[in-house]
């Protein structure tokens, strides 16, 4: 089987909950909530495990949410290689409104990436040899960092 690395530059923790009904200007009681490691490649990565075959997924890391996509990787026995950035890795909220079925997304700001991480992350790609393929699904104009 050919070795893959999927490449996530803006990856996200989605968490995903329910309410009753989404009502404004009132205390909303949320149903369970459920975390889950998302951007790109994870994806990519996260949908070749599922159909029996494996690849690694290198993506960027920061603060608690970073750490947090880490922790989710290893539950979920996913292979990854996380490069660690400064500022915080972005969350985003999907909420479903059941009286009428309408999902809700919230997307946080994406993390401002330093030039010296990008530059590092870049540098170990290249000099990364041990993949057949390497998958990328995001472009670099989805990040927020400058000098590229």
């Amino acid at each position: 089987m050919s070795k893959i690395i999927t490449i996530t530059l803006n990856p996200c923790i989605d968490k995903s909950t329910a309410v009753p009904s989404l009502i404004a200007d009132t205390k909303l009681r949320c149903g369970e909530t459920k975390s889950e490691p998302r951007g790109g490649g994870i994806n990519v990565s996260r949908a070749r495990q599922k159909l029996g075959g494996n690849s690694t997924a290198w993506f960027l890391a920061g603060g608690y949410s970073g750490d947090f996509s880490i922790e989710l990787m290893k539950q979920k026995e996913i292979m990854y290689h996380p490069f660690k950035i400064k500022n915080e890795t972005r969350d985003s909220l999907i909420l479903l409104d059941k009286s009428n079925s309408n999902q809700y997304l919230f997307d946080f700001e994406r993390p401002f990436v330093e030039e010296k991480e990008w530059r590092l992350f870049l540098e170990a790609i290249k000099n990364f040899n041990a993949a057949d393929n390497i998958v990328s699904v995001h472009t670099v104009s989805c990040l927020n960092f400058r000098g590229f």
